[in-house]
C-alpha cells in the first residue's frame, strides 16, 4: 500500500495558523523520529516530506494523532475523512504500520541513550566544579554542608514593597512559621509538585536565591532530585552583562558556561531531551529585554538582549523548563504571562534559623545561647528571617556572647554592623602582609561607603572595575583579597572563553556588594 496523498497531508497543514504550525511540529518532535533539527526550519511542504519519509503509510495517522493532541478537532475531522476516502480507494496490499521502518532503529535508539547519559555526566562533573562550594569568611565549605531549607511560598506575598524592599519590610511577614493561608514550595519539587515549567522566584537581597540555585544544580549533579531533567544549564545575569552589544546565537552563549560546543549542538538537537536554564539575579542585569524583539530559530544570531528575551518567551528551545530569580523590584522586567509558577523566597522561619546557627556556629551550647540571644531582642529577632544577617551573627557570635557576660550585649544594627567591620578589619590585618595604620583603615571604609552610596542612588546593584576606581579604589590591592572584602565583594568566577572575549577597562574582575 502506498503513503497517503502528499496533497491531503499538506492541505491539513497549510490551515493552521503559524502558532499551531510551530506547535504541530514540537508535537511531531515529541513522537522521537524526526529530531528539532530537521523540523525547525521546515514549511508545510519539507514537514510532509519528513513525515512520508519516516512514517510512510502511517503518516496520516500520525498527523491526526497530533491534531486531535491539539484539540484541532475541525480539522482532525476533515483529515479523517479525506484519509478514509483514500482508504477505500488504494490498493488493498499489506496496510502499513503507523510506525516507521525500524530496521536498526532499535540499536540506533540505544545509542543515542547511551551518548545522552555520557553527556548528562559529564555536564554534571562540570557543574559540580561551578557550584559545589560558597566561599565564606573562615574557608571554602561545601554547599551540600552548610545549606539550611528555606521558607518558600507560592505567590508574590506582598511582604516587601517594590520601590524599597528594606525600609516597607511588613512585620507579619517576618520571624513566623509557616502560615495555614500559604502554599509551601519545597525546591526540589518546584517542576513536579506544580507541574510548571516557566519559574519565577522572587526574593529580598541576601534572602539566599543565589544559594538556593546552588542547591538546585548540586542535588541535581549528585541524583537527589530532579532526575528526570536532562541538562541544566545556569546563566547567571552578571555574567551575561559582560555579553552586552555583542551578536551571538545561543549556543555561542552556552559555551561561555560550557565550553564543550559539539556537546551542546548534539544536546539541543536530541529531540526528547529535558532542559532547565536558569537565569539567576535578574535585577542584576545591565541587558535592554524588549519582549516585542525575539527570534525563533535556535542557530540564528542577535544581540544578547534578544537572545535572553526569546529564551524567556520559549521562542527558541521552547519545550525546556525555565527558572529565573529576581528581586521583587525588577520582576516588572519581564512580563508575567511568561511564567506559569510564581514563588517567593521569604528566607527562614523561626526553626529554619535555629537551625542554620546550629549548622553554622562552632559548638551547640555558642548557638543556643546567640539564639537565646536573639530571641530578646527584636531587631535582631527581625532581621534574622534573612539569611546573610544570620551569617553575619554567626560571624561575630564570640563577641556578643562575650559583651553579653558583662552586660553590654549588642542591641541595636548599628552596633552589630559596627562589630563586623572591626571583625573584618582584624582579619584584614591577620591575612594581608600590608599592615594598615588606623588612619588609613578609615579611609579605606570611607572609600567603600563612597561606593556603596553612590550606586545605591544610580539603584546599581554590580560594580566593575571602573567604578572601584573612580572612588581611589585599586582592585589588585592585597586588602580587597582579605578580611572585609572577601564578603563585601565578590570576585566572579568566569569561564575561560569569556575572559578571553573582554576587552577595555571591563577585563578584568565584575565585583557585587554583599552587604
Amino acid at each position: 500500500m502506498t503513503a497517503p496523498p502528499r496533497e491531503v497531508l499538506r492541505n491539513a497543514l497549510g490551515n493552521l495558523t503559524e502558532a499551531e504550525f510551530k506547535r504541530f511540529k514540537h508535537d511531531l518532535r515529541d513522537q522521537r523520529q524526526i529530531t528539532w533539527g530537521k523540523l525547525e526550519k521546515a514549511d508545510t511542504e519539507d514537514t510532509v516530506d519528513l513525515m512520508v519519509k519516516v512514517y510512510s503509510t502511517g503518516a496520516g495517522d500520525v498527523m491526526l494523532t497530533i491534531l486531535k493532541k491539539m484539540n484541532n478537532n475541525h480539522l482532525a475531522k476533515d483529515l479523517e475523512r479525506d484519509l478514509g476516502k483514500w482508504m477505500v480507494n488504494a490498493p488493498a496490499v499489506s496496510r502499513g504500520s503507523p510506525m516507521p521502518q525500524q530496521g536498526g532503529d532499535d540499536k540506533a535508539a540505544e545509542e543515542v541513550k547511551k551518548k545522552k547519559a555520557s553527556l548528562k555526566l559529564k555536564l554534571q562533573k562540570h557543574q559540580k566544579k561551578r557550584f559545589s562550594v560558597v566561599h565564606q569568611e573562615s574557608g571554602v565549605f561545601s554547599v551540600q554542608d552548610i545549606y539550611t531549607e528555606l521558607h518558600i511560598v507560592e505567590g508574590r506575598t506582598g511582604g516587601v514593597s517594590n520601590e524599597h524592599e528594606v525600609s516597607t519590610i511588613n512585620m507579619s511577614q517576618i520571624g513566623r512559621g509557616p502560615s495555614s493561608q500559604d502554599k509551601q514550595v519545597k525546591l526540589a519539587n518546584m517542576f513536579t509538585d506544580n507541574s510548571a515549567t516557566k519559574v519565577l522566584t522572587l526574593g529580598i537581597a541576601g534572602v539566599g536565591k543565589s544559594v538556593a540555585v546552588q542547591k538546585v544544580v548540586m542535588d541535581w549533579v549528585e541524583e537527589k532530585a530532579n532526575q528526570d531533567i536532562d541538562f541544566v544549564f545556569v546563566l547567571p545575569f552578571r555574567e551575561l552583562n559582560l555579553k552586552k552589544g555583542e551578536h551571538c546565537n545561543l549556543l555561542d552563549v552556552l559555551e561561555v558556561f560550557y565550553p564543550y560546543r559539539k556537546d551542546l549542538e548534539y544536546i539541543l538537537d536530541l529531540s526528547d531531551s529535558k532542559i532547565l536554564f536558569v537565569l539567576d539575579g535578574l535585577d542584576e542585569s545591565r541587558l535592554n529585554l524588549d519582549f516585542g524583539k525575539c527570534i525563533s530559530k535556535l542557530e540564528a544570531e542577535s544581540s544578547v538582549d534578544i537572545l535572553i528575551t526569546s529564551l524567556i518567551k520559549g521562542m527558541i528551545v521552547p519545550s525546556a523548563l525555565l527558572w529565573v530569580t529576581t528581586r521583587p523590584a525588577a520582576a516588572s522586567l519581564i512580563p508575567e504571562d511568561c511564567f506559569n509558577l510564581v514563588t517567593e523566597v521569604l528566607g527562614f522561619n523561626d526553626d529554619q534559623k535555629d537551625e542554620f546557627f546550629k549548622t553554622n556556629i562552632e559548638t551547640l551550647e555558642k548557638a543556643k545561647r546567640l539564639i537565646d540571644h536573639i530571641n530578646k531582642n527584636r531587631s535582631l529577632h527581625i532581621m534574622c528571617h534573612i539569611p546573610v544577617f544570620c551569617h553575619i551573627l554567626a560571624n561575630v557570635v564570640d563577641k556578643i556572647l562575650e559583651d553579653q557576660s558583662k552586660e553590654e550585649s549588642t542591641k541595636t544594627l548599628t552596633e552589630l554592623y559596627t562589630m563586623y567591620n572591626v571583625f573584618q578589619m582584624k582579619r584584614m590585618n591577620d591575612k594581608n602582609p600590608e599592615k594598615m595604620s588606623a588612619k588609613k583603615k578609615g579611609q579605606f571604609l570611607v572609600k567603600l561607603g563612597k561606593l556603596a552610596f553612590k550606586h545605591l542612588e544610580k539603584g546599581t546593584l554590580i560594580f566593575y572595575e571602573k567604578d572601584l576606581a573612580e572612588c581611589d579604589i585599586d582592585v589588585n590591592w592585597g586588602a580587597l583579597q582579605a578580611g572585609v572584602c572577601t564578603q563585601i565583594f565578590n570576585v566572579v568566577s568566569l569561564g575561560k572563553s569569556l575572559l578571553q572575549d573582554l576587552e577595555g577597562e571591563d577585563q578584568l574582575v565584575v565585583h557585587t556588594l554583599k552587604v
